[in-house]
């Protein structure tokens, strides 16, 4: 009786406040954060509104190689190594179990990420930019279970339509309930590892590689393979496939229209702008094996391609997991420098008179679940689209294991109250029963 007492009481005072606070966190903290699209000049809500989500890196079976338990041992060795080995694999086995347990919930907890972040701001638009899946050097088989638990996550989103040849300038209709999905190096590899059968993969189950998206009347968004620019590379062919994309989306510029570029790598930046330097390292072959920037000439030329002559526009990127925010601007007829945003205004550049580029921090649990949201509206006295940026962050993973380690302890508690009340209850019935046989016998 004392002890189902207690255990009302604990559940009642403790338990399930934290269990619900927890909750109520994890499906509210954007309220919580005051998380939200920027407004326009007006103060107003702005007519297309992007939620970008960086490299989700979905492991799988090649995280649990390491696991992989050994043969037992021929009879022939001494029973003490006959024993370590197979406390070995019971450790292997254990660890398995438990990495199985961390992939399922490094899914939920994206899931989670999107979904309270979507619901509370209503983007018009999302975009996952690259990395969708952790390794580009897995099976097809692999590649698609991981593709299916991808779509899982964003059950409410469908891919991008398939480019047909017929379509040269690659112009994709997009719905509200459509992910903009762009490839990145641990999706079909970098240019000295990529192939035409991991793009096609790819294709198959995320969408194409390069395409365009015309969401409002003057304002194009282009999805672009980057890790495909740089050379040398493997298969030249791709290579040609962004490139060709890029020259035709050049040459149908009018020059009213404005861009948003979205791709994995970043544009070239000198050390101490971003967390990392850059580095690009090369196979024995020769091809590309590691970049963490485009090249500078690239980027120049990717500059020159996208936006030809104007001077402001905005790039979104992935890749580097721990975000970066530069500005691009014209320091001298023809020489382009790079500046932090945040001190664009001291550097004499300025995010509204240059190319802003956000690379958006990771989703992943690690760097906190952060979820990036670019406004864009048109203004009529400069005759161009602007755009503004903010983040909001879930926090890291522990988070969600500690609500659901709480949900799932509320309901072992809950029923071992439920079981000690029936309990209760039977011996208050044999009691009863005990009694009114006395009575009747007597």
């Amino acid at each position: 009786m004392w002890l189902k007492s207690f255990m009302v009481l604990l559940l009642l005072d403790l338990i399930l406040p934290i269990t619900v606070i927890f909750n109520l966190y994890l499906h509210f903290y954007p309220a919580l954060y005051g998380c939200s699209f920027p407004k326009t000049d007006k103060r107003e809500r702005a007519p297309f509104r992007l939620l970008a989500l960086g490299d989700p890196q979905l492991e799988g079976d090649t995280s649990l190689w390491r696991y992989q338990t050994s043969p037992l041992p021929p009879h022939s060795i001494p029973i003490k190594d006959r024993i370590a080995h197979e406390i070995r694999n019971v450790a292997k086995r254990i660890g398995y179990h438990q990495k199985r347990l961390d992939l399922w919930g490094n899914d939920c907890y994206l899931a989670q990420v999107y979904r309270s972040i979507a619901r509370h701001t209503e983007p018009t638009h999302t975009a996952v930019l690259g990395d969708l899946l952790g390794s580009q050097w897995i099976s097809d088989e692999e590649f698609n279970r991981r593709g299916r638990r991808f779509w899982e996550i964003f059950n409410d989103k469908k891919r991008p339509s398939r480019v047909t040849p017929e379509n040269e300038l690659a112009i994709v209709d997009v719905e509200k309930d459509t992910l903009l999905t762009l490839p990145g190096n641990h999706d079909i590899g970098y240019a000295g590892d990529m192939n035409r059968g991991r793009v096609v993969r790819y294709e198959r189950m995320f969408g194409p590689a390069n395409y365009r998206v015309e969401p409002f009347p003057g304002l194009r968004v282009l999805v672009l393979n980057s890790m495909a620019l740089d050379t040398p590379i493997y298969d030249s062919s791709l290579h040609e496939d962004s490139v060709n994309f890029l020259q035709k989306q050049h040459a149908s510029m009018t020059g009213n229209e404005t861009v948003l570029l979205l791709t994995h790598l970043p544009m070239w930046k000198p050390a101490g702008l971003c967390v990392d330097a850059p580095d690009t390292a090369y196979f024995h072959s020769g091809g590309i094996r590691y970049q963490n920037f485009l090249s500078p000439a690239m980027s120049d030329w990717v500059r020159w391609a996208v936006w030809g002559d104007k001077k402001r526009g905005v790039v979104v990127t992935g890749h580097d997991h721990e975000g970066c925010d530069t500005t691009h601007w014209e320091s001298q007829p023809g020489k382009w420098d790079v500046c932090n945003t945040d001190d664009s205004e001291s550097k004499g550049c300025s995010k509204h008179s240059g190319i802003r580029e956000i690379t958006v921090r990771a989703m992943m649990g690690e760097y906190g679940g952060y979820s990036g949201m670019l406004s864009g509206w048109f203004d009529p006295e400069s005759n161009e689209w602007k755009f503004d940026f903010s983040y909001c962050a879930m926090g890291r993973q522990h988070l969600w294991w500690a609500a659901w380690g709480f949900n799932v302890g509320t309901g072992v508690w809950v029923a071992i109250i439920i079981i000690l009340q029936a309990a209760e209850t039977l011996v208050e019935l044999e009691h009863r029963r005990r009694k009114f046989m006395i009575k009747k016998n007597v």
